[in-house]
């Protein structure tokens, strides 16, 4: 008994002293677990911290782009916003999440109206390309543009690109290269009531007159000889009829909300750049012709028919367009310019026997049409074409 007792304390004693050793080994493999494991927590707090200021510095960026598409949209007739190529505009914004913030506004392409705006802050740039979502520009890059027929009887010839529901029928003249199909070739609707308000703001800011007058001092029938009669634009609530031999200067828009009738008589219009705009019809039936000089548009909710002995300046452009309706054309003598309309049914446009159109090229700036001028051209929406950050 004695002796086992004593292989016991022996055992024991060889034992004295391994807490230690254990104490150490544990202390050893800490060391080398604790010294990563406080790197690995450093650098997470690291990127945690990094990630945190770069969404900071996106949002900051962010943010400077959403005020230059703000101003676009309210303030794009400002002397600030570039009208050119070349031309940049800085603006600095208070600070964002502790961080700068600014952005650069150019013009890219004059023609579509894309601008790019960079916005800025500490290490962060985003860049985007925006451009008018509603921009009816395509309009006036053709002689003939309907989602509809298009009729062009014999003796007419049409010189430039055409766009429509199917390839123009009859025995009139155009070339087949330049004809595209709306449907493969969409083209972006005009819409009555942006139409209609863009117009009717214009008017009743200028000069208002009651229905029965349009002129200064003439009432809304025109007779006899007036040359030259000078119609100021506004607002007229009924209808419009024009008569009389007379020399017409229009010096503003003119929103008519009913019809307008031009003729029978001679007359000469002068456009000077602006758009003549009625709710209902437009029938110019001037037998003794209608002629027009310069740059401007005709445009009607319902249909046009323009019935003359006429012609139209051809060093500028007449705009016709029926937003819902159709236009019918039969005239002696060509018209330079563009023709659409957006009704429904069989030939929503005719051409007549006889009836010339040459297109020549886009009117850049030069008509009060939104879109093919810089003014309001954003009020109708924004698109955006390229967003990218650096």
């Amino acid at each position: 008994m004695c002796k086992y007792l004593y292989k016991i304390k022996k055992a024991v004693k060889r034992e004295s002293g391994i807490a230690l050793i254990l104490a150490m080994v544990i202390l050893a493999v800490g060391s080398l677990i604790i010294a990563p494991l406080v790197a690995v927590v450093t650098s997470s707090m690291h990127v945690g911290h990094n990630v945190e200021q770069n969404v900071d510095r996106y949002y900051a960026a962010d943010a400077g782009v959403e005020n230059a598409l703000n101003q676009l949209r309210l303030y794009y007739d400002s002397a600030s916003i570039p009208k050119n190529l070349g031309s940049t505009y800085h603006f600095v914004l208070p600070n964002i999440n502790n961080q700068g913030v600014s952005f650069d506004m150019s013009l890219q392409d004059k023609v579509k109206r894309i601008y790019q705006i960079v916005g800025h802050s500490p290490g962060t740039d985003i860049t985007t390309l925006i451009q008018p979502s509603d921009w009816y520009g395509d309009l006036l890059d053709n002689a003939i543009t309907t989602q509809g027929d298009v009729k062009l009887n014999t003796g007419t010839n049409i010189v430039g690109p055409i766009t429509s529901g199917t390839p123009p029928s009859g025995n009139g003249n155009y070339d087949p290269s330049k004809w595209k199909d709306f449907d493969l070739n969409p083209v972006d609707h005009p819409a009555v009531l942006a139409l209609s308000n863009f117009y009717k703001t214009q008017a009743i800011t200028g000069v208002g007159y009651p229905a029965w007058q349009v002129g200064p001092t003439y009432g809304s029938t025109y007779s006899g000889t007036i040359t030259p009669s000078i119609i100021n634009g506004g607002t007229c609530n009924s209808v419009l009829n024009i008569k009389g031999t007379q020399t017409i200067n229009l010096t503003g828009t003119l929103f008519v909300n009913g019809n307008i009738n031009f003729g029978p008589n001679n007359m000469t219009l002068y456009l000077n750049g602006n758009t003549v705009y009625s709710t209902g019809n437009v029938d110019i039936k001037s037998g003794g012709g209608l002629k027009t000089f310069g740059f401007g548009c005709i445009i009607a909710e319902g249909d046009i028919n323009y019935y003359t002995n006429g012609s139209s300046d051809p060093t500028g452009f007449l705009f016709l367009l029926s937003v819902n309706g159709q236009v019918n054309i039969l005239n002696s003598d060509s018209i330079t310019g563009s023709v659409a309309s957006f009704g429904t049914g069989q030939n929503i446009i005719e051409f007549k026997n006889g009836s010339d159109l040459i297109y020549t090229s886009r009117p850049e700036d030069k008509l009060n049409f939104p879109g093919s001028d810089f003014s309001q051209v954003f009020a109708f929406g924004q698109k955006i074409v390229l967003w990218r950050i650096s």
